[in-house]
């Protein structure tokens, strides 16, 4: 009994501390039917092609399924050129430590065709296009190296406009390049939810932990060590073997992190009470462990 009470407490306390820390601001995934989502707005410059929506399975020039659900953001290649926007509903109230995180990733593994970019652009006004004076990143999709695609993870501070509400403009211009497609684009404060490292001293060996609190609802952390500077991946797969999302796809240093996972954060439904499986991987290291979700 005193061993219940005790689990039951620990799980109260790690649901208020996270019910505390988790705010997000935007969370959308392009789940819904209506595109653009509900608040966004699409501006269609030059040429044919415009933003649309995806859903899974996706075109074969796309190598791999949405990071988040079963649909993403996609706009084509223009041969004769083209420059489309795609622009978040309004966003308040950012804070120091918020960042914008979204997935991108290139339309073709072959090429490198003639340039396009993705620029992404702030207005702290409205939405109106000639609003958006502020460029945060210009990604070259055209020199994203060549080979079979992979989502990549941008992680964007937003510091600059501490105290103001804001929209995020996705402006991709090219003439007969790639095209993308982007997926799961989220603002919050990556610091309170995100990945932390929390230890530097370096581990004899990689391990992954069991996630704490197990069961969970309905959110719980994930715990792992590297001993050397690696490329990690880190999934959360359904018990059908069903990706759920990517929590970790880029270079960390040797140490010790932990990353919540949130069925808010990375899921537009509430997942199911079942099984679900994280799985760990570098270069020479991979682990998987379960972990259950009670409501």
């Amino acid at each position: 009994m005193r061993k219940t009470i005790i689990f039951l407490v620990t799980i109260l306390f790690y649901s208020e501390l996270f019910s505390q820390q988790l705010v997000i601001k935007l969370n959308e995934g392009f789940e819904s039917n209506t595109f653009p989502p509900q608040g966004w707005k699409k501006i269609n410059i030059m040429g044919a092609n415009q933003w649309q929506r995806l859903t899974a399975p996706l075109p074969s020039i796309i190598s791999k399924p949405p990071i988040q659900g079963n649909a993403v953001a996609r706009i084509n290649m223009e041969n004769t050129g083209g420059e489309d926007w795609l622009i978040t509903k309004k966003i308040n109230s950012i804070e120091t430590g918020d960042s914008l995180i979204f997935y991108l990733i290139k339309q073709y593994d072959s090429g490198p065709y003639p340039p396009d970019s993705l620029l992404i652009r702030i207005s702290t006004t409205d939405s109106i296009q000639s609003n958006f004076t502020n460029i945060i990143l210009n990604i070259n999709i055209a020199g994203i190296p060549t080979g079979t695609q992979e989502w990549r993870r941008y992680s964007l501070p937003l510091e600059q406009f501490d105290g103001q509400n804001i929209f995020i403009a996705f402006q991709h211009k090219d003439v007969n390049g790639h095209g993308c497609a982007i997926d799961s684009i989220v603002v919050f404060n990556p610091n309170s939810i995100g990945i932390s490292k929390i230890s530097n001293n370096i581990p004899d060996k990689f391990k992954l932990f069991q996630n704490y609190p197990n069961p969970f609802n309905p959110k719980t952390i994930i715990r792992f060590q590297i001993n050397e500077t690696k490329f990690i991946v880190l999934k959360v797969f359904d018990i059908l073997g069903r990706e759920i999302t990517t929590l970790i796809n880029e270079k960390l240093q040797p140490g010790t992190y932990e990353i919540p996972f949130s069925i808010y954060q990375y899921s537009k439904n509430k997942l199911a009470s079942e099984v679900y499986f994280y799985r760990f991987e570098s270069d020479e290291f991979a682990d998987t462990k379960k972990m259950i979700l009670i409501k």
